[in-house]
């Protein structure tokens, strides 16, 4: 987690996993501990949340909130344009750009209600640097710095 500062706000994602079917519904927490800089430690912010498992498409669907799935949208970007730079690095620019095209497709599927503003642009730049690694066997090193910018950026809720 990076540092944060004075009044700064952060938003996290939690990607919770459940080993089998459970019926009904349970109760997921996250608990945030930290010590300040002069080395005391702070009170524990908790939050909680209620999580309802259903086999309804329907009810399902319903329940998600927009606002974290666009957030969801903008981690999915981010790692998916890391793996491809990892990728390109490795000299596996095929699979690079396979997975790049692969999330254009997801973005693209989304529903309207989840489309992070600006995913056209974002979709664009996604397909710039699969053609650019499609056609030239590699990235960039100024695509790949921007790309790499650009996700620091959305890491570390920098505003661009």
């Amino acid at each position: 987690m990076p540092e944060l500062f004075g009044a700064e706000k952060r938003k996290f994602l939690v990607r919770c996993l459940a080993d089998e079917k459970i019926a009904g519904s349970l109760e997921a927490a996250a608990e945030l501990n930290y010590a300040n800089t002069s080395g005391d430690k702070a009170p524990a912010q908790r939050q909680a949340a209620r999580i309802a498992f259903t086999e309804d498409e329907k009810k399902a669907e319903a329940s998600v909130r927009p606002d974290v799935a666009r957030e969801n949208n903008v981690v999915q970007n981010r790692l998916a344009k890391e793996r491809a730079v990892k990728l390109a690095d490795e000299g596996k620019t095929k699979d690079a750009v396979a997975l790049l095209r692969e999330q254009q497709q997801r973005n693209a599927a989304a529903p309207q209600s989840v489309q992070v503003p600006g995913m056209t642009e974002e979709n664009r730049k996604l397909e710039d640097a699969a053609k650019e690694m499609d056609s030239q066997g590699q990235l960039a090193k100024s695509r790949r710095k921007a790309m790499q910018y650009e996700n620091y950026s959305d890491k570390y809720q920098k505003s661009r």
